[in-house]
């Protein structure tokens, strides 16, 4: 299921548990399995920005793609990507709006630029 439909989904979902009578909080604590795999697809997002950047080797590759795992969600902060891009000297355009998205994910519970999430995944 793409993105765009996950997030109609979650609207349905919301929009019948309002009428039910849920309050915001418990219907935000639904999301969490939902959040948890956005954190896991912003962080990859970065990751994948940092890999395009140079022809890293081998060691700093599996580096990079290391940080970010599903298991016991592991997403490191917007900080530590930023001092790993830093680091490496990665740090581009897309690596830094990749780095915001993640930051604005992890504070407010939703995309920063949803056109552009929803594009990259229709497009796949």
């Amino acid at each position: 299921m793409g993105l765009r439909r996950k997030l109609q989904v979650i609207e349905g979902i919301d929009n019948s548990l309002k009428s039910l009578g849920f309050d915001e909080r418990d219907i935000k604590s639904a999301h969490k399995v939902f959040d948890d795999y956005l954190l896991f697809d912003h962080g990859r997002a970065v990751v994948n920005a940092m890999l395009k950047v140079g022809n890293f080797d081998k060691t700093t590759r599996e580096r990079l793609n290391g940080m970010v795992r599903y298991e016991g969600l592991q997403v490191p902060t917007p900080e530590e990507f930023q001092a790993t891009a830093d680091e490496l000297d990665c740090s581009t355009p897309e690596v830094s709006e990749s780095i915001d998205d993640l930051r604005y994910f992890r504070a407010n519970k939703e995309l920063r630029r949803p056109d552009a999430w929803i594009g990259n995944d229709e497009k796949a």
